[in-house]
């Protein structure tokens, strides 16, 4: 297995064992209520940006359905005894009435994580779910994410939907709902699961990076549009570096500052390479994402979000016209598609973005 697909498994890991939420007190209150009230919904979509503690959410959730009682009572909140043996079996992921579907390894060799969640790992869960629970009264699941299942596996989940076994609990976890059949939306309850606040931001940052100088703490507060795990993918990806360097080379526009952007693209290679590369296209992306809503929203009401340096910027990409953005955004997101980066040279791939960059400013 290769590192980048263990680090995917261990994200998608990693909030089974977690027992902090941070922020969603309402959601929170939601879940627990259907609890309480036996209006529990078989299936949930827990929709919202990636990183902001949906999956966590839903295993503090799945802690509670199983050992039946939650130490927030009256605080409006799912925690958990961690020293039960049940919440102990479910953290440890040998719960033998939990399970959870994440995109597995190929069947043959080299065995790489999958790109998608198959129609067999729906299977696999469908067979689980038929079965009676061993020790528990409910037969609970989280798929994580939803999005990443295939039309077949889509299908193969929405017969189980439609048939829901006795007092069994599917959470999907989606970052995108879009991506997802009508049908699965239509037979399960979503709860629309917030940003964090900068407010909710602010302490974690002070508490785990507390080097970083103020500037540098609010440009992360800015780029992580409210995720909790994009604050940590930036600082432990010399994100705030990294905004600098691409502002910079947006900020000469049609030219280009080739001795820094190679010296970035060198950056791709290497252990870290892969991580640099998509923290970078993905960085490039939310400023031009923030250009067009510049130029889409009125100038007065976008100006309070964004600071003065940024609006420099913005005006000096699109004082020679708005519409060719529309389409450089279009293309950027094509050139940088994971199924088509995935078998190319990065830095190519990067010269490209750059090259309709280039053409978007001379327009």
């Amino acid at each position: 297995m290769t590192e980048m697909s263990e680090e995917i498994i261990s994200s998608i890991e990693a909030p089974r064992k977690t027992t902090k939420l941070i922020g969603h007190k309402d959601a929170e209150l939601t879940l627990l209520n259907a609890w309480k009230t036996n209006k529990l919904a078989h299936a949930w979509i827990f929709s919202g940006p990636r990183g902001i503690g949906k999956a966590t959410l839903a295993w503090q959730f799945i802690r509670l359905i199983h050992t039946g009682y939650s130490n927030g009572e009256g605080k409006g909140g799912l925690i958990t005894n961690p020293d039960d043996q049940i919440v102990k079996h479910v953290m440890a992921g040998t719960h033998p009435d939990s399970q959870l579907v994440r995109r597995s390894n190929n069947a043959r060799s080299p065995y790489k994580l999958r790109q998608e969640i198959s129609v067999e790992d729906i299977r696999s869960m469908n067979l689980f779910l038929r079965h009676t629970p061993a020790i528990s009264e409910w037969r609970t699941v989280i798929i994580d994410s939803a999005d990443e299942m295939n039309l077949n596996a889509q299908n193969a989940l929405l017969k189980t939907l439609e048939e829901p076994p006795r007092n069994t609990v599917l959470i999907l976890i989606s970052h995108m709902p879009s991506k997802l059949l009508a049908t699965i939306k239509s037979r399960s309850q979503n709860l629309s699961i917030r940003p964090l606040s900068d407010e909710n931001l602010a302490p974690i940052i002070n508490q785990t990076m507390s080097g970083l100088s103020d500037y540098e703490k609010n440009i992360l507060i800015r780029l992580s549009n409210g995720s909790q795990g994009r604050v940590v993918e930036l600082a432990e990806g010399n994100g705030v570096e990294i905004y600098q360097i691409i502002k910079d080379l947006l900020s000469s526009l049609p030219n280009i500052d080739r001795i820094k952007l190679h010296k970035m693209l060198d950056r791709f290679s290497g252990d870290s390479g892969e991580n640099t590369f998509r923290l970078f296209n993905s960085l490039l992306l939310w400023w031009i994402a923030r250009t067009i809503r510049y130029i889409s929203l009125k100038h007065n009401d976008v100006r309070k979000e964004i600071p003065d340096d940024e609006i420099e910027v913005i005006k000096s990409l699109t004082k020679y016209g708005h519409e060719q953005w529309f389409n450089c955004w279009d293309k950027m997101n094509n050139l940088l598609h994971p199924s088509e980066v995935s078998y190319l040279d990065k830095k190519q791939v990067t010269l490209n973005v750059f090259s309709e960059l280039i053409k978007a400013t001379r327009n």
